[in-house]
C-alpha cells in the first residue's frame, strides 16, 4: 500500500524589483491557492509555485507574469504527466 506519495512540479522566480506582482495560470485560467497548488514567496525575491500530487489532469500551459511600473515579463512552461507507475520491491 503507498501512502504519502508526492508528485510536484515547481516553477521559481527571482525578482528583485519593488512593487512587483507576481501572477499565476494554467490553460488562461488564474490558479489559485489551494491543496494542490501551493503559491509562496520569501523575502528575497523568490516566488515559488509548486503543484502537489500530479495526475495525467494536471498536463497543460503554465505561465507566470511579473508586473511592476517598468513593465512585465513572463515565461511559460508546457507541463506533460503521463500514467504514472509507482513499482514496490519486496
Amino acid at each position: 500500500m503507498l501512502e504519502n506519495v508526492h508528485r510536484n512540479f515547481a516553477v521559481i522566480v527571482l525578482c528583485l524589483a519593488d512593487n512587483i506582482c507576481i501572477y499565476r495560470s494554467r490553460e488562461g485560467k488564474t490558479l489559485e491557492e489551494s491543496d494542490k497548488v501551493k503559491i509562496s514567496s520569501s523575502s528575497d525575491g523568490v516566488y515559488t509555485l509548486r503543484l502537489c500530487d500530479l495526475t495525467e489532469e494536471d498536463s497543460g500551459q503554465y505561465t507566470i507574469r511579473a508586473v511592476n511600473d517598468a513593465g512585465q515579463t513572463s515565461c511559460t512552461a508546457t507541463l506533460l504527466v503521463h500514467g504514472l507507475l509507482l513499482q514496490t520491491y519486496y
